[in-house]
């Protein structure tokens, strides 16, 4: 193909790709019960996965703000009793367990009989309040607790919820102590400030604007986020569906600085690009979305694209491609298709059946033709009348 339609081919592939870039913002902020809820949901599948470790949900906020009402409203929607441990008012023993000794042979053995609150038959939400008052002895255990969730050396059940709660602190006593830092490292801090105010609000239908707005709470994080932190972010966002990435910010705006959030954010995009298993997962949960894809963006997954979209959309893309690309990109485009067919053909065996088009049906298909040849038709009558009038001018 000509020249001059390479150059207009890479200045559609560059707005494109800003589109591409825009459309996973990930600068929305989600209501904090929300944003608790999915953080839990997507922390056990992290669990499950045993991609790494997970950084426990802690709600920080003042007396009454509604974090205990929460937590036991995600305990409901999740099917799990709520088991509240109060680390201030509770004694190290009903916190840690007790301490048995035992000597036989001149030797002596501690075990340890666990704590009240453990359940070692069903999984539970276990809400751990008031952790800025927590007893030096027991943050040994806690930490241990928030690494893989077992006390004493015992382990919660599968499908077990782990949420801490604390009161506002002093920020620089916690960022300045070991003990202190390695709680941060572990913990996704969450403001919970005036939920309280919108909730009755809601419950009540009461407009409730006029209540004093509470002062922001200033949330604790390390100087320099610690690699289980970029790790765990890392594994969060592959975890996200694409209406989700777009909260990615606010749900790690409790682990890590915002001054290392641009710089994580543009790695992971940068490395997300670079597998077209990502575009097929956002374009399954939107189809129209593959028209904002440049044509190198397009070009590796031209056997997948026949599996998910409508085939009018597909007769559509394909027109896209041969009419803004240029005549080796109409090329690579069709290889890629074949070679991904030929490679899914050949592990399924013969005799295999596999769907294309998402969940079109034959009548579809067939309208879908019908109405891209009328468009092609009417396409090259508009062609042609350009072509006509562009010599009527040079003659």
């Amino acid at each position: 193909m000509a020249t001059k339609k390479q150059t207009k081919a890479n200045q559609n592939n560059v707005s494109n790709v800003e589109t591409v870039e825009n459309r996973i913002a990930m600068d929305k902020k989600l209501p904090v019960l929300d944003k608790l809820m999915l953080l839990i949901q997507k922390n056990l599948e992290i669990e499950n996965a045993k991609s790494c470790q997970t950084i426990t949900p802690c709600l920080i906020g003042g007396t009454g703000v509604g974090k205990t009402s929460m937590v036991k409203q995600i305990g409901e929607k999740l099917g799990l009793d709520v088991e509240v441990i109060l680390l201030h008012s509770m004694l190290s023993e009903e916190v840690l367990g007790l301490p048995r000794v035992f000597e036989k042979d001149g030797n002596i053995t501690t075990n340890w009989t666990l704590p009240g609150w453990f359940d070692a038959q069903k999984p539970k939400l276990y809400f751990f309040d008031e952790l800025d008052k927590v007893k030096d002895e027991e943050l040994g255990a806690i930490l241990t607790l928030l690494a893989d969730k077992t006390i004493r050396g015992v382990r919660l059940p599968e499908g077990s919820v782990i949420v801490l709660a604390m009161q506002p602190i002093d920020i620089e006593a916690w960022e300045s102590t070991e003990t202190g830092r390695a709680l941060i490292a572990r913990l996704n801090f969450i403001a919970t400030n005036g939920e309280a105010i919108d909730y009755l609000s809601n419950k009540y239908k009461i407009d409730l604007s006029w209540f004093p707005k509470p002062s922001k709470i200033k949330i604790p994080r390390l100087e320099i986020p610690a690699p289980r932190q970029v790790e765990y972010c890392i594994n969060l966002f592959n975890l996200l569906s694409t209406s989700q990435q777009q909260y990615f910010k606010d749900l790690v705006s409790g682990i890590i600085s915002e001054q290392y959030v641009e710089p994580l954010v543009e790695s992971i995009m940068k490395q997300w690009k670079l597998n077209p298993e990502n575009f097929i997962r956002v374009l399954k949960e939107e189809p129209n979305l593959v028209f904002n894809l440049s044509i190198p963006e397009l070009i590796p997954l031209g056997g997948q694209l026949l599996e998910i979209l409508h085939p009018r959309d597909y007769l559509r893309l394909e027109y896209k491609i041969w009419s803004e690309g240029s005549e080796d990109d109409w090329t690579q485009y069709h290889q890629n298709r074949i070679d991904y067919w030929y490679k899914k053909w050949k592990e399924l065996g013969d005799g295999a059946e596999v769907e294309i088009f998402g969940d079109a049906t034959y009548e579809d298909l067939v309208k879908a033709v019908e109405e891209h040849t009328e468009f092609l038709k009417k396409e090259k009558e508009r062609l042609g009348k350009e072509k006509s009038k562009k010599q009527s001018g040079e003659d």
